[in-house]
């Protein structure tokens, strides 16, 4: 999503009213054509937004994705999602991050979360097949501590834990 979009995005999630397109490219020093674009994409990514010629633009509501800018708007982390690569679809997030570890100085790379909407082409356990449908949350996080190798099992492990914990929180069901 581009800066623009989630600046317009800001502006509608503050406003307990409807706000004229006028208003926000005003605020934003863009046309109310390019405001018009920023609506149209924001609807398109999955947020319901109303639009009234006499009363301007409303956020109805949310979109239901995963995308970047909703995921660190609650983020309370120094590290882990910072930097986001989101997909729709991609074959594999471990394959994306893969090819950016070989690309790229692991180092800047420490956090980086690779999310997707759906995989078509993972490779699980033992080469299996590992498909992972619309409606999942499929990431991958790249991190480079600075821990011995044999302590390495501990970031799985707490990394588990912590996901078991905020589904029980948010959703009130265990997770085993």
């Amino acid at each position: 999503m581009k800066d623009t979009a989630i600046n317009v995005l800001k502006i509608l999630e503050e406003s307990p009213r409807p706000v004229s397109g006028e208003r926000i490219a005003e605020q934003l020093g863009i046309t109310r054509s390019a405001v018009w674009k920023q609506v149209r994409e924001l609807r398109r990514l999955g947020y319901g937004i109303s639009s009234s010629r006499t009363e301007g633009y409303r956020l109805e509501t949310k979109a239901d994705r995963l995308l970047p800018y909703e995921i660190q708007k609650h983020l309370r982390t120094r590290v882990i999602g910072r930097q986001i690569r989101h997909f729709d679809s991609t074959a594999s997030t471990s394959w994306i991050g893969k090819k950016l570890a070989d690309e790229t100085d692991p180092e800047r790379l420490h956090g980086l979360v690779i999310i997707a909407e759906e995989q078509t082409g993972g490779v699980g356990r033992l080469g299996r097949a590992w498909v992972s449908p619309a409606g999942g949350i499929w990431i991958t996080i790249l991190l480079k501590p600075k821990i011995p190798l044999d302590h390495l099992f501990m970031i799985t492990m707490a990394g588990s834990v912590a996901i078991a914990r905020a589904i029980r929180k948010e959703y009130g069901i265990s997770a085993l």
